[in-house]
């Protein structure tokens, strides 16, 4: 019987958590730099790059204009250097909260791990008292704008909270910076089901 009713409670969360779910796509691109931390400062700055970024999203209410939006990206990343480019591709994964105004803008923030997938970089020697770490975390901030018709803007600047590689005693290390412009649009669940509007409540009576 427990068993039981603790699947009727499960299936219940997921269809309540599915009614109040959106899905969506999203395309753009990045402008992207390495923060290079360099006590000598014998070598300079990074300049920034640019490189597409895209994914999907999935916007879960969680009450009235508050979303929790976890994201699956794929984004180029790096910084040139001397003229020399670092390139990085990374999967993203943002988990972030929304703030959803009535009038369509909204303002985002949250944490976005991620995984480099492809590289190509002839700055750094990795193999040389280097390490260089597969894994990224950034903090995210943003803001946009979302139409009637769940077409949107998205600006963010995701800025790293640990370095993806580091000289060892050197104190050298790098981190990303990346500005990122996207274009999303919002699957809607029937026509009139927009993402920024809540239906009213009813008065009791």
């Amino acid at each position: 019987m427990k068993r039981f009713l603790l699947l009727v409670i499960i299936v219940a969360s997921i269809k309540t958590a599915a009614a109040q779910a959106w899905w969506g796509l999203k395309a753009g691109f990045n402008i992207s730099n390495i923060i290079l931390t360099d006590p000598s400062q014998k070598y300079g700055k990074f300049t920034p790059i640019t490189d597409f970024s895209g994914g999907m999203l999935v916007a879960i209410r969680l009450r009235d204009h508050l979303f929790l939006q976890p994201e699956l990206m794929v984004s180029g990343q790096g910084g040139t250097l001397n003229s020399v480019t670092e390139h990085f591709v990374y999967f993203n994964t943002p988990i972030l909260i929304r703030y959803q105004s009535p009038n369509g803008w909204f303002a985002e923030t949250g944490m976005q791990p991620g995984m480099i997938i492809d590289e190509n970089h002839t700055l750094v020697d990795y193999t040389n008292n280097t390490q260089k770490s597969q894994m990224d975390v950034s903090w995210v901030f943003g803001a946009g704008y979302l139409t009637k018709i769940n077409l949107g803007i998205d600006i963010r600047y995701n800025i790293g909270v640990m370095p993806f590689y580091v000289v060892n005693g050197q104190g050298i290390n790098g981190r990303n910076s990346v500005f990122q412009f996207s274009i999303f649009y919002i699957f809607p669940k029937r026509k009139s089901d927009f993402l920024h509007y809540v239906p009213p409540k009813k008065n009791a009576t």
